[in-house]
């Protein structure tokens, strides 16, 4: 190829060259670009249209290799989207809908169909820095996608995990290295596991902490021996990193030791229903080497003692107190409502619920939440971001129903909980919950008090990405309705986005 390059180069920079031993040169390079030749072109627009091609190719292709036979190529993307589909997708790369992206690639990947090899270089880039879209796209790419994707770097995280070479993890930069074993602790965590145990020993303290935060991926007990391993490391953020995720595994030595350390410092009086706290004096060597900071204040306005406390609440399996104390979550939530402890317990609790994902206890910790987030004191010292997030489907549709219960008056105000969860953008809303919140959100909007309700934009348009796609249809002739009588006052031009963005989804889902 760079004989070809070197020649056709020459011949525009001087325009001294002979058609006849020039057109053989141009004939080659298209069919290295596995093009075809355009048939009615002079020599020189030839030239320049050779020259416009590998600077485009160049652009999405870092490097160019040949291809040993495109046969197989061929004949494996003979199942290409159609028109409809990829006007789609221009659409959403266009607009940039990464979640709508998603439901259009799981719909391709149902089709068994391909992306068109004219949008593979696009789809390629706009999802390289989005992992959570590699496994759906992975599916619509076909041999062709396969072979572009060993032409970029960037691109190499759609391939396969058998078509990437373990000379990746072994030579390859960080970013390819991390990207490589994350693909492979998905698969095959084992593998995985026993692939980073090779080479332990001779990864820096930044490298050790990366991979460390890629075993999240599949966390299991047969991650605990190296772990521990890794708990021993002379390097603390190697340190932290390990006991983080130890902290994670129910069975581990050091969530047990966080057992022992709680069932001392408190006593439940079941008869009096009294709860008596013995603080601990001192963050001991093992309590650091497990992650309890002396120092860190996870307590605004309390003393180093408290802080240390609910550092060990956060690392214990919520079951444990169940089944330590004989009592529910509701039954503890009720118990600690009028204490002192209040704040500690709430951190420790809804920490500890969030890592180890008890479904139990998150659903409780939002119940209490739902009826005490008023109370400022109460929640003072919960940063509360993660208590929204990677909740189960299941959990995030119960939890909305509970909010939406609970709050009557304050829908769709500042801060308030169920506006924050709602504007979480990983969650996928549920029939019954796009229904119950689509019929809450009109009915908000009709009241006429729009100019009071600061994220009204907000929430119609993440209604427009979350809600389900199949209830359009059910809705449209309503919410139409309402268009058509002009009761949508100021907020009409974001209802008519919602509807548009909306029915744009239920085209993508049918087909249409």
């Amino acid at each position: 190829m760079a004989n070809h390059w070197d020649k056709l180069i020459k011949a525009t920079l001087t325009g001294q060259f002979s058609p006849s031993q020039i057109q053989p040169v141009i004939a080659a390079q298209w069919q290295e670009f596995q093009l075809p030749l355009p048939p009615y072109d002079t020599t020189e627009q030839l030239l320049l249209k050779t020259i416009g091609s590998y600077a485009l190719l160049h652009k999405f292709a870092q490097k160019v290799t040949p291809v040993a036979s495109t046969a197989t190529i061929t004949a494996a993307n003979t199942s290409i989207i159609n028109k409809k589909s990829t006007q789609q997708l221009l659409h959403i790369l266009h607009q940039s809908y990464p979640s709508i992206l998603q439901e259009l690639l799981y719909k391709i990947t149902a089709r068994k169909q391909y992306i068109a090899p004219s949008l593979l270089p696009l789809v390629l880039d706009y999802c390289k820095n989005k992992p959570y879209l590699y496994t759906f796209v992975l599916p619509c790419l076909g041999e062709r996608g396969n072979w572009l994707a060993t032409q970029n770097d960037d691109w190499k995280y759609a391939l396969p995990i058998d078509l990437q070479q373990q000379d990746i993890f072994d030579y390859g930069n960080k970013k390819e290295r991390l990207a490589y074993f994350s693909s492979l602790r998905q698969i095959d965590s084992a593998a995985a596991l026993q692939l980073l145990q090779g080479v332990w020993d001779k990864e820096d303290a930044a490298n050790k902490t990366s991979f460390l935060l890629s075993l999240e991926i599949q966390l299991s007990e047969q991650d605990l021996p190296f772990l521990e391993l890794a708990q021993q490391d002379k390097r603390k953020s190697v340190r932290a990193a390990a006991s983080k995720l130890l902290a994670q595994i129910p069975t581990s030595s050091l969530a047990l030791r966080m057992q022992q350390l709680a069932s001392q410092w408190i006593k439940l009086e079941k008869g009096k229903r009294k709860l008596t706290i013995e603080l601990p004096q001192q963050a001991t060597d093992t309590m650091q080497l497990d992650g309890i900071n002396p120092n860190t204040k996870v307590l605004a306005g309390k003393g180093k003692q408290l802080n240390i406390l609910a550092q060990v609440l956060s690392k214990i399996p919520p079951h444990w107190w169940t089944e330590n104390y004989g009592c529910s979550p509701s039954d503890w939530l009720q118990l600690i409502d009028d204490e002192e402890w209040r704040d500690l317990f709430l951190w420790g609790w809804s920490q500890a619920a969030y890592y180890y994902n008890n479904e139990t206890w998150l659903i409780e910790l939002h119940r209490y939440h739902s009826q005490t987030w008023h109370e400022q004191q109460a929640w003072q010292n919960l940063l509360l971001p993660h208590f929204y997030t990677q909740l189960s489907p299941s959990v995030f549709d119960t939890v909305v129903q509970i909010y939406l219960e609970a709050d009557q008056v304050h829908f769709l105000q500042q801060e308030t909980p169920l506006t924050e969860l709602l504007l979480q953008e990983n969650y996928a809303w549920s029939m019954d919950v796009s229904r119950l919140i689509l019929q809450r959100l009109q009915k908000v909007l009709l009241l006429g008090k729009q100019n009071f309700l600061w994220n009204i934009k907000a929430i119609l348009k993440r209604a427009a990405l979350a809600a389900h796609p199949s209830i359009f249809p059910k809705i449209i002739e309503d919410w139409e309705h309402y268009t058509n009588t002009n009761h949508w006052g100021s907020s009409q031009k974001d209802v008519d986005n919602f509807l548009h963005l909306l029915r744009f989804r239920y085209e993508i889902q049918t087909n249409n």
